[in-house]
């Protein structure tokens, strides 16, 4: 069967992983390891990378059974911890990764998957919760959460009413681009929403 581009290109990363230094890797994010693994949690999920491989599994139960990782997570992953500058940390002001800080509702870009979230406010604050979310900042339901253990996200969400649709926002540390590319937070939105959407029993 021929392989998708996406597959082809977390095929190439995969091996591209193997030319980083691990070391550094393990102590610029304290990561748990052993001879065969490195592992790191990702939107509340344990993640193990094959040390001789680059290959990303997921787990629920500790790797008593395990899958693969999809290339929104692998390609996020390996972002981290291949192109992440030495040094990175957190500024602690919330925005957007462009310009200003965003104070309230606005843009179209996740306006199909704020619709999946109206009318469903407690199911989405438990998802938040769920993935270790704490209340923060000004919407329906708004929880800053963390994506990776040294990285979190700040999730907006207001319901319709009768002048404007269902918005939904999400605000990144100022110092994001360096952990992860920008490019990369486009995929770690995308496997969020599915974890929230996945945790309140809904199709992606």
């Amino acid at each position: 069967m021929k392989q998708s581009n996406y597959e082809l290109m977390k095929k190439r990363m995969e091996r591209h992983f193997l030319d980083f230094d691990q070391n550094t890797m393990i102590r610029r994010f304290d990561l748990q390891h052993d001879p065969e693994y490195l592992y790191i949690r990702f939107v509340g999920r344990l993640y193990r990378i094959h040390r001789q491989t680059g290959r990303v599994q997921g787990s629920e139960d500790g790797f008593c059974h395990s899958t693969d990782g999809t290339f929104d997570e692998a390609m996020s992953i390996y972002d981290l911890l291949c192109c992440s500058k030495e040094g990175c940390c957190l500024s602690g002001e919330f925005g957007t990764l462009r310009g200003s800080i965003a104070g309230g509702p606005g843009g179209e870009l996740f306006t199909p998957h704020a619709e999946k979230f109206q009318g469903k406010i407690q199911a989405l604050r438990q998802a938040c919760q769920a993935l270790g979310g704490v209340e923060a900042g000004k919407g329906d339901v708004a929880y800053c959460l963390p994506v990776f253990d040294c990285l979190p996200v700040r999730l907006a969400f207001w319901e319709a009413d009768e002048d404007f649709p269902p918005s939904l926002q999400f605000q990144w540390d100022r110092n994001t681009t360096d952990f992860i590319h920008f490019e990369t937070t486009f995929y770690v939105t995308s496997h969020l929403l599915g974890r929230l959407l996945e945790l309140m029993g809904e199709a992606r």
